[in-house]
């Protein structure tokens, strides 16, 4: 079992590296080298320190410690360019523990060393420069909410994003605030009887293509007041981020509008529901 890794350590990257200290049937020890965190001060001492992971019981185990080496490399490579006064860190557990590997080998989907790289890619993504689909993806959804900010609007009821811009990058993920504002009658007049304000991690992951990332965006909009129904007098009760779905453009089937909507009708059982429009049939 991993009788090549002895060739294929070590890794270093400026100050960032892994030695390989032994590895067997149960798993692999190594020497992580880093450095403390800033705390403000530009001389960061550096440090070694045990760490490794275990065996995983999965065919395309090797294929993914081979995916991992090649990741662990590019994450050095960024964490290297990091300003000497940066409050991120680079630590041992970050990049180096068997539940990272388990993680990764979730995904059926990846089937070879560059599907396994890919997905290490995105699980150390808070490290790694913004993959080009997750910067076409933020413009994507910044054309989208530049023609309409609204996501969901109900009588006493709406969700609006808040910019431009709207899509905000930060740690390999894409950020929208939004804003729930509800209203109500008060001495006989409608008025707004309260707000929230919150920003939400939006996605991350998935095929992002910009058409895909348009199909799931307009999906979850054109159900969104149904969603809104469904809650009753708990409406008011709920955070902007209550009704995201992170993980929609994780999934692998759904491609197209319909089916995206197909996928939240289930998750928000609306399927039972008469549809709010009966002409769309939606």
């Amino acid at each position: 079992m991993l009788e090549w890794l002895p060739s294929a350590l070590p890794i270093s990257v400026g100050p960032y590296g892994l030695e390989l200290i032994s590895h067997d049937a149960e798993g692999v020890r190594l020497k992580f080298f880093g450095l403390e965190r800033s705390r403000g001060d530009q001389e960061r001492a550096g440090f070694v320190i045990e760490t490794g992971f275990g065996f995983v019981y999965d065919q395309r185990y090797e294929m993914c410690v081979r995916a991992w080496l090649t990741a662990v490399r590019e994450v050095f490579e960024a964490a290297a360019k990091w300003p000497a006064e940066t409050g991120e860190w680079l630590g041992p557990m970050d990049v180096c523990a068997t539940h990272l590997f388990e993680k990764v080998l979730k995904k059926k989907a990846a089937k070879d060393e560059a599907a396994l790289l890919d997905a290490w890619r995105v699980q150390f993504m808070a490290f790694l420069p913004p993959r080009q689909e997750l910067l076409d993806a933020a413009v994507e959804l910044d054309a989208i909410l530049t023609e309409d900010s609204t996501a969901g609007r109900s009588d006493l009821f709406s969700l609006e994003t808040v910019g431009p811009p709207f899509a905000q990058l930060r740690k390999g993920a894409i950020f929208l605030t939004f804003r729930t504002v509800s209203w109500g009658e008060i001495d006989g007049q409608r008025a707004i009887r309260d707000v929230k304000e919150q920003e939400c991690f939006f996605l991350s992951a998935g095929a992002l293509s910009r058409p895909r990332v348009r199909a799931a965006f307009e999906a979850w909009r054109e159900l969104l007041p149904r969603r809104f129904d469904t809650l009753g007098d708990t409406l008011d009760w709920q955070m902007p981020h209550d009704f995201i779905e992170p993980d929609l453009l994780e999934l692998i089937k759904p491609q197209t509008k319909e089916d995206f909507i197909a996928v939240l009708k289930k998750r928000w059982k609306l399927e039972s529901l008469a549809p709010q429009n009966p002409e769309d049939g939606s």
